[in-house]
């Protein structure tokens, strides 16, 4: 969060009370990722988090489950081990300096303006997930049965 101080002295427009006070304003700064190593294998690594990323999509939109599984079956670059990320991981790929997509696309070339799946699940309806909208950023809730696109992470 950024925070911004704002003192305002209103001696001179209430003379007798001689009133002074701070008003702080909050508002997210969102932090984007300069440092994205392209591996050369169809994985871009991110220093700042440790984690890997598939690169290239396949371009197959699936539901909620669909995207789960093409992930736990995922090979690439010699792992096995990928997974959907959760919602704080996908949304450490955004970057809102960019819109249309609001990604790297050095480091993620044919990113799709669409939706991706995240593995987190919405606390207070378990048939909707939330994803992530490479148009601008934005972290929504859907319901499951709907077809999105995945990143895998590792």
């Amino acid at each position: 969060m950024k925070t911004i101080k704002l003192t305002t002295n209103f001696k001179s427009l209430l003379p007798a009370l001689f009133l002074n006070f701070t008003i702080l304003i909050l508002w997210p700064v969102y932090a984007t990722n300069d440092v994205w190593v392209d591996n050369g294998d169809g994985t871009v690594s991110d220093v700042a988090t440790g984690l890997i990323w598939e690169q290239i999509l396949d371009g197959s939109a699936n539901n909620y489950s669909e995207a789960i599984t093409y992930c736990d079956n995922l090979s690439l670059a010699g792992y096995t081990d990928w997974r959907l990320p959760d919602v704080k991981e996908l949304t450490s790929v955004v970057d809102y300096r960019n819109y249309q997509p609001a990604v790297d696309a050095g480091a993620f070339p044919a990113t799709n303006n669409i939706e991706f799946w995240s593995s987190s699940e919405f606390a207070s309806d378990t048939s909707q997930a939330w994803r992530v909208d490479f148009v601008d950023g934005r972290v929504i809730a859907s319901n499951k049965a709907v077809d999105n696109l995945a990143r895998c992470v590792r």
